[in-house]
C-alpha cells in the first residue's frame, strides 16, 4: 500500500486472524489469535501538515456529504477483545517531522498473551510477553509543536503477569544529537508489574536482569530536571514513586555520565559512574522525588 506522495505505507507478507464470530450476536468483537509476519510500516507527516500520510486511508471510508448530527454521549455497547498475538519480521518507521519524533523499530519475533483489553477505560492487562531480537532508536529533533488545551483522554494502566525481553538494544538521541540513553539488553524478567500513568506510579514484584549493558548521560544543566517544568504557561508537576520487592542483577555494565564535566579519578564522583559486571540482589526498593531507598543483599562490582 502506497501514500498519496507513491511512498510505501505499509508492506504485508502474512496475516492470519482467527474471530470468535458467535460472541458477534453478543456486541463483541474477540479475536482470538491474531499473526502477523513480514510486514514493514511505515509512518510520516511533514514538518508543515499535522496529518499523517494514512490520513487519506481514513478520509476515503469517511462520508463527507453527510451534515453531522449531534449524538448523545453514551458508552458503545460493542466490545473488543484479543486473546493472542504473533509477530515475526516486523519493520516499524515513525518519521514525525511535525512533532519533532523519529522512532524506528526492527522486531524479529513476539509473542502476547492478553487477560484484558479495555480501549474505552485505557486499561491493559498482559498474561505474557516474550521479545526477541529487538532493536529501536528514538530521536527528538526540536522542541515539538504544541496544542492549546487540555487533553480529555485517559491515561493507560498497564499490568503484566510475565515478561521476558531477550537480545534487544535501544538508543534515545535527543535534538542536538548526544546520545542520552544506550541500552544493550541480553536477558530481562518480569514478574508481577503495573504502571499507572495517571498516578504516575510503578509497581514491580521481579526484575531480573543479566549480562546487559546500560549507559545514561545527562547534561550538566539541571534546570530541565525539576519537580516542575513549566512549558507554553502550563505545568507539570513530577510525583513519580518505583517500587519493586526484588532487583536481581547478574553481571552487568552500568554507566552514567553527567556531560561537560570533570571525570575526576581517584575519588567517588556521582557525575561519572562506570561499574562493570555489576550483580546486586535488593529488597524492597522504592524511588521518588524526595528519597530511594533499599535494601541491599548483595553486591560485586568492577570499576
Amino acid at each position: 500500500m502506497e501514500d498519496l506522495r507513491k511512498d510505501t505505507l505499509l508492506s504485508l507478507g502474512q496475516a492470519s486472524v482467527n474471530l470468535a464470530f458467535k460472541d458477534l450476536f453478543n456486541h463483541k468483537i474477540k479475536l482470538n489469535f491474531i499473526e502477523l509476519k513480514d510486514v514493514n510500516l511505515h509512518l510520516k507527516r511533514i514538518e508543515q501538515d499535522s496529518l499523517f500520510n494514512f490520513n487519506f486511508f481514513l478520509t476515503a471510508f469517511s462520508d463527507t456529504t453527510k451534515q453531522k448530527q449531534i449524538v448523545p454521549d453514551k458508552k458503545s455497547l460493542w466490545a473488543f477483545n484479543i486473546e493472542n498475538v504473533s509477530l515475526e519480521n516486523i519493520k516499524l518507521n515513525y518519521d514525525d517531522d511535525y512533532g519533532a519524533t523519529s522512532v524506528a523499530v526492527a522486531l524479529k519475533h513476539l509473542k502476547l498473551k492478553i487477560d484484558k483489553l479495555d480501549l474505552a477505560q485505557s486499561i491493559y492487562s498482559i498474561d505474557k510477553l516474550f521479545l526477541e531480537d529487538i532493536t529501536s532508536s528514538v530521536i527528538t529533533k526540536r522542541h515539538p509543536k504544541t496544542t492549546k488545551g487540555k487533553s480529555e483522554n485517559i491515561l493507560p494502566k498497564i499490568t503484566a503477569n510475565q515478561i521476558l525481553i531477550n537480545n534487544a538494544s535501544f538508543i534515545y538521541i535527543d535534538s542536538l544529537n548526544t546520545p542520552l540513553i544506550i541500552a544493550d539488553i541480553n536477558k530481562l524478567k518480569l514478574k508481577g508489574g503495573a504502571l499507572d500513568l495517571e498516578r504516575q506510579t510503578v509497581l514491580l514484584n521481579n526484575l531480573s536482569l543479566s549480562k546487559s549493558k546500560l549507559h545514561v548521560n545527562t547534561k550538566s544543566n539541571t534546570s530541565e530536571d525539576t519537580v516542575l517544568k513549566v512549558r507554553n504557561n502550563t505545568t507539570e508537576i513530577n510525583n513519580w514513586k518505583v517500587s519493586a520487592k526484588e532487583i536481581n542483577l547478574d553481571d552487568n555494565s552500568l554507566a552514567y555520565t553527567v556531560l561537560k564535566t570533570e571525570d575526576r579519578k581517584n575519588i567517588f564522583d556521582a557525575t561519572h559512574l562506570d561499574y562493570r559486571h555489576l550483580s546486586l540482589v535488593a529488597t524492597n526498593f522504592y524511588y521518588s522525588i524526595s528519597k530511594t531507598e533499599a535494601s541491599i543483599k548483595k553486591i560485586a562490582y568492577l570499576l
